[in-house]
C-alpha cells in the first residue's frame, strides 16, 4: 500500500498508543519509530505526536524558546515544515534545531533520507557538524565547499553592495545577514590551539574597546573578527576547539547585536541575538545564553514592550547562576517593570539586583571571563535604577543614582566608561530636575550630550530625549524661552541622529 493512502491513525489511536508505550518505559524517540513504522510518518510529524503536541502547540513552544517577536512560528509553518520536501517549506537547519530542543530530540530524528536528498551541501555540512559536536567525535578531513571568497573574505554573492560608497544601514544589515546564514551553514570541519586562544583574546579586546572607542570602526573590527572565525571554523579541528570557536562567534554576535541595537537597526539586531542564542544552545553555555535573554530584554524594552522585555530578563533569570549575570536581569526586569507601571515590582527587582551584587564573588562567568561589554559594572546597574526610578515618578532618588552613576563612570577607569550609558544617565539627570522645577539643571545635564559627535549619538538617546522635549512642552516651561531653546535644541541631536555613513576606509 502507498504510504500515502495509508491511515495515519486517528488522534485517539496515537495518544492510546503514546499512553501504553510511556507506561511501558519507552523513550520518546521509541514512541516516534513505531508510529512512524505503524503509520508512515514523516520523522518530524512522528517526533511531535511522540511529545503529544498538535501543530498549535509546537509552535508556541517554539516561540517561547525563541523569544523573538520578530520571527514567530505558526501551526502552519509546522504543517509546511513537516510536508516538506513532497510540498511545504523546507525548515532552516537553525529552526530544526529549536525544534529538535522543544521535541527533545537530536536534530538527525528530525530528518530522514528524502530531506536529505534535497538539502543543500551546506545545510548537510552544518547537520553533520552538529552531530559530531553532539556525539564528541573528532571531525573528518573533508570541509564543506567553500562560497568564493572577496579579499575582505566574504561571500562575493551577496545581496548588500559592499564596494564603494557605503552606508551604516548597508553594513549593519549585511553584518546581520552574515551571522544568520552562517547558523545554517558553520561546520564542525586541525587548527592550532594558539590560533584560537588569539581569536578570543581579540573579540574580548574589542568587547572592552566597544564602551568607549568610535562604534563605527569597532563594527568593522567585529565583522572583520567574526568572518576571520568563520574560516576557522571551514577548517579541522577536534570538537573541544570547535565549541571555542562557536563560544567566540556567539559572542560577536552579541556585540553586532548590541551595537545593531545602538544604530538604530532593530530587525539585524534581533538577527544577530538569534545567532547567539543559537550558538549557545550548540555548545551548550548558558552564561552566553543568559546574556542574550538580557540583550533581547533591553532591546524589547527600548521598543516600548515592556510586558515582553520583563519575560525575557525572567527566561534569563531561570537560566543564570552566577551573580554578575543575574543582577544584570534584576535590573533590565525592574526596566521593563517600571515601564509597565508596576512601582512595587520594580523596586523589589532592584533590590534583588542589588542583593546579587553583594554576592558576586568573581566567579567564573561571562562578565566576569569577558568584562566590557559583558559586564554589568555598578555604574551600569546605578544608570539602569535612575531609568526605572524617573519611570515611576521618583525623581529625587533617580537624580541620585543617576549622579551615581555619572561619578563611577568618571572616576573609573577608561575601559568600563560606557559613553553610551553615562550619556543616557546625564538624561536621567536631566528627567529628575525638570521634573523638579530645575530648568537651568535640567540644560546643565544634557550639555555635554548635545555637544556629542554624531558617531557617538547611540539611537536608545532619541526616545529618551523626546520625553524631556515633552516635559519641556508642559505649562511649566512651554513659555520659557530657555525652554524653547533646549528644546529646539534636542529637536536639532535627534534629526541629526539618522543618515550616518561609514567611510569605506574604516572596514
Amino acid at each position: 500500500m502507498s504510504p500515502k493512502l495509508r491511515n495515519l491513525g486517528s488522534k485517539r489511536e496515537r495518544e492510546e498508543l503514546r499512553r501504553q508505550m510511556l507506561n511501558q518505559g519507552f523513550s520518546v524517540r521509541d514512541i516516534s519509530i513505531e508510529m512512524s513504522r505503524r503509520w508512515y510518518l514523516r520523522p518530524r510529524a512522528a517526533f511531535r505526536h511522540a511529545n503529544g503536541f498538535s501543530q498549535d502547540e509546537l509552535a508556541d513552544r517554539c516561540n517561547d524558546a525563541l523569544a523573538d517577536p520578530a520571527a514567530r512560528i505558526s501551526g502552519k509553518r509546522i504543517s509546511d515544515y513537516e510536508n516538506w520536501p513532497s510540498g511545504g517549506s523546507k525548515p532552516t537547519v537553525s529552526t530544526l534545531l529549536i525544534i529538535a530542543s522543544v521535541l527533545k530530540a537530536e536534530i538527525s530524528d528530525l530528518v530522514d533520507t528524502q530531506d536529505r536528498q534535497h538539502f543543500s551541501a551546506d545545510d548537510l555540512s552544518l547537520i553533520q557538524g552538529i552531530e559530531r559536536t553532539i556525539l564528541g567525535e573528532k571531525a573528518p578531513g573533508a570541509g564543506a565547499p567553500q562560497a568564493r571568497r572577496t579579499e575582505s573574505g566574504l561571500d562575493e554573492a551577496r545581496p548588500v553592495n559592499r564596494s564603494g560608497d557605503k552606508t551604516l544601514r548597508n553594513l549593519v544589515m549585511a553584518a546581520a545577514e552574515d551571522s544568520s546564514r552562517h547558523v545554517e551553514k558553520a561546520e564542525v570541519s586541525h587548527v592550532e590551539d594558539l590560533t584560537i586562544t588569539e581569536l578570543n583574546d581579540e573579540v574580548d579586546r574589542i568587547a572592552r574597546v566597544f564602551l568607549h572607542a568610535d562604534p563605527v570602526p569597532a563594527f568593522g573590527e567585529m565583522i572583520r573578527l567574526r568572518d576571520r572565525a568563520y574560516r576557522l571554523l571551514e577548517r579541522r579541528q577536534y570538537p573541544r576547539q570547535t565549541n571555542d570557536l562557536y563560544f567566540a562567534v556567539g559572542k560577536l554576535s552579541c556585540l553586532l547585536g548590541d551595537a545593531s541595537n545602538n544604530f538604530g537597526f532593530k530587525e539585524a539586531a534581533s538577527e544577530q541575538f538569534r545567532a547567539a542564542w543559537a550558538y549557545g544552545q550548540i555548545i551548550g553555555d548558558s552564561s552566553l545564553q543568559a546574556w542574550v535573554r538580557g540583550a533581547q530584554s533591553f532591546a524589547a524594552f527600548t521598543a516600548d514592550r515592556p510586558r515582553e522585555s520583563a519575560r525575557l530578563a525572567e527566561s534569563g533569570l531561570s537560566i543564570a547562576a552566577n551573580p554578575g549575570a543575574r543582577l544584570r536581569l534584576h535590573s533590565l526586569r525592574g526596566l521593563a517593570l517600571a515601564a509597565d507601571g508596576d512601582r512595587e515590582g520594580t523596586l523589589h527587582a532592584l533590590r534583588l539586583g542589588a542583593a546579587e551584587r553583594e554576592r558576586a564573588d568573581g566567579s567564573d562567568g561571562l562578565s566576569e571571563r569577558v568584562r566590557g561589554m559583558f559586564s554589568c559594572t555598578e555604574a551600569k546597574q546605578e544608570y539602569y535604577a535612575a531609568t526605572a526610578l524617573n519611570l515611576i515618578r521618583e525623581p529625587l532618588n533617580a537624580e541620585s543614582h543617576a549622579m551615581r552613576a555619572i561619578a563611577l563612570y568618571e572616576q573609573g577607569p577608561i575601559e568600563e566608561r560606557a559613553y553610551g550609558n553615562e550619556a543616557v544617565a546625564r538624561v536621567d539627570v536631566s528627567t529628575a530636575r525638570l521634573a523638579l522645577g530645575d530648568l537651568s539643571g535640567a540644560a546643565s545635564a544634557l550639555e555635554p550630550i548635545l555637544s556629542l559627535s554624531n558617531s557617538r549619538r547611540v539611537d536608545w538617546l532619541r526616545p529618551r530625549l523626546q520625553i524631556v522635549r515633552g516635559q519641556l512642552a508642559n505649562a511649566r516651561y512651554r513659555r520659557s524661552r530657555d525652554g524653547i531653546d533646549l528644546a529646539d535644541r534636542i529637536e536639532d541631536f535627534t534629526t541629526d541622529l539618522a543618515g550616518r555613513s561609514l567611510p569605506g576606509k574604516n572596514l
